[in-house]
């Protein structure tokens, strides 16, 4: 069996702006023997559809931005991954997968990833939430007030300052209202 491996190198920029680097390899194989393929699980669709000559899998390498991005480490591992994976795309004829259509498919997958890397790195999405609510915090921490700021400081030194804060707010409510008597008196 034949086989033809191509790579595409690219990065994208995260939420953080740190530069992930990564690499996705095709490997395109002719079939000596056609393997059975079921669309949708529906064996009928997939009588109708014919032989399958040729097919193309994929692998992709992700580079952590703390780490230095070695090239070739990373196409020996996608790689391996393309050659590991299920077929990604079929055709009933030969030639009707060549270079050109590998490339285009590859610069696709590459759009794809730049725009969802949360489907191929796991906890991105979980970081990328966490990280943005530190920056929101930093924001809120930058914009308060000298008041707000003792608040925060005597809520620190005292956990039990804002119930203290409370219970005196409630008293002054209860004062202004004409209350004068303490409750249970």
């Amino acid at each position: 069996m034949k086989q033809c491996v191509e790579v595409i190198k690219d990065s994208f920029t995260d939420y953080a702006g740190r530069v992930h680097h990564f690499v996705i390899a095709a490997v395109s194989e002719a079939f000596e023997v056609s393997p059975f393929v079921a669309v949708a699980n529906d064996p009928m669709f997939a009588s109708q559809i014919g032989t399958v000559q040729k097919g193309v899998r994929l692998g992709v390498a992700i580079c952590n931005p703390e780490d230095t991005f070695d090239e070739k480490v990373g196409v020996l591992k996608a790689t391996a991954r393309a050659k590991n994976s299920e077929i990604s795309l079929y055709s009933s004829e030969a030639g009707q997968i060549n270079t050109k259509l590998v490339r285009a498919f590859l610069e696709q997958e590459a759009e794809y990833l730049k725009n969802n890397p949360d489907k191929y790195i796991q906890g991105y999405s979980d970081s990328k939430e966490r990280w943005l609510r530190n920056e929101r915090m930093k924001e809120v921490g930058n914009n308060l007030t000298d008041v707000e700021k003792v608040i925060v400081e005597g809520v620190q030194k005292d956990s039990k300052f804002l119930d203290n804060v409370k219970e005196y707010l409630k008293w002054l409510n209860n004062q202004s209202k004409g209350k004068c008597k303490e409750s249970g008196k």
